[in-house]
């Protein structure tokens, strides 16, 4: 009967909060199941341990297998692509948390239980822990991978922005031209928003990577053509004042590393503008 009542209470903490879309879609949900999942998982060592029913691997795994399940369903539930690059702003940090906090979800699945496995060892006197790994971890494996490029493809995305705002606009005086370059930013992302497959699902890992490399490829290709427009934009600069403050704020600000060495060695240019400028006030 207490084994009952332990597997029972297994499922139910579990299952509050799996069944409820509501406590995933909203800004703590991921917080209460990375809290939950650890005392899960030593209920199931409870159970493992004294249940005469579940203390054999045909009966244990697939109650895992489950759960496991569970956690994979909830994750593809929140994580809709169609929507999570419409975010703009302050909302776009929002959306990396989210990524972070999904694949932080699916990776303390796994580590919960081999801290359990660590624990059942250290005391030397329970039965082993040992189950088929593959069945229990390899859908949230690859769906912590996929979660890291999608955090991966926001941060891109992020950085593009940092550069390409207001302040480049003023201080190059060409503001259509970094709206183009803006443009080709938003369209990385239109063909992970159309997929014809589910990237979470390992059998279609392979056309996962060509969208990643197709992706990965157009943002050095935007980089090539952000680092010439800059190349020639400080060329003709409006204000050597506000450039220089511009670089200066730069440097605190993360955006992308090619992008940022080349406006780091555009110093020299504000030099010249600088001259330009100081003898045109003496004449």
């Amino acid at each position: 009967m207490k084994t009952c009542t332990l597997l029972l209470c297994a499922h139910l903490d579990f299952t509050i909060f799996a069944s409820n879309p509501k406590n995933l879609t909203h800004g703590t949900s991921f917080s209460i199941v990375l809290d939950t999942i650890p005392s899960l998982m030593n209920a199931l060592r409870m159970v493992w341990i004294i249940s005469r029913h579940y203390n054999k691997d045909e009966r244990m795994i697939p109650l895992m297998e489950r759960i496991a399940w569970e956690i994979s369903a909830r994750v593809c539930k929140v994580v809709d692509l169609r929507t999570l690059f419409k975010y703009v702003g302050e909302d776009r940090q929002l959306a990396k948390i989210k990524m972070k906090e999904a694949k932080r979800t699916l990776e303390i699945w796994k580590e919960s239980y081999f801290d359990i496995r660590a624990k059942i060892e250290a005391s030397g006197r329970d039965a082993r822990w040992e189950f088929d790994r593959k069945r229990l971890f390899e859908r949230t494996d690859y769906m912590a991978i996929i979660c890291q490029d999608l955090f991966n493809v926001l941060q891109v995305i992020e950085e593009f922005y940092n550069i390409f705002g207001p302040e480049l606009k003023s201080v190059t005086g060409d503001p259509k031209r970094i709206d183009e370059v803006l443009q080709r930013v938003d369209g990385l992302v239109r063909p992970m928003e159309i997929l014809t497959f589910d990237p979470f699902n390992i059998r279609c890992a392979t056309h996962w990577k060509i969208v990643m490399e197709d992706f990965k490829l157009e943002v050095a290709d935007i980089e090539k053509e952000a680092k010439s427009f800059i190349d020639e934009s400080f060329k003709t600069l409006r204000s050597a004042e506000a450039a220089f403050d511009m670089l200066l704020n730069f440097k605190h600000i993360r955006s992308r590393e090619a992008i940022n060495k080349q406006m780091m060695m555009k110093f020299s240019d504000i030099l010249v503008q600088y001259c330009k400028e100081v003898f045109c006030f003496s004449s």
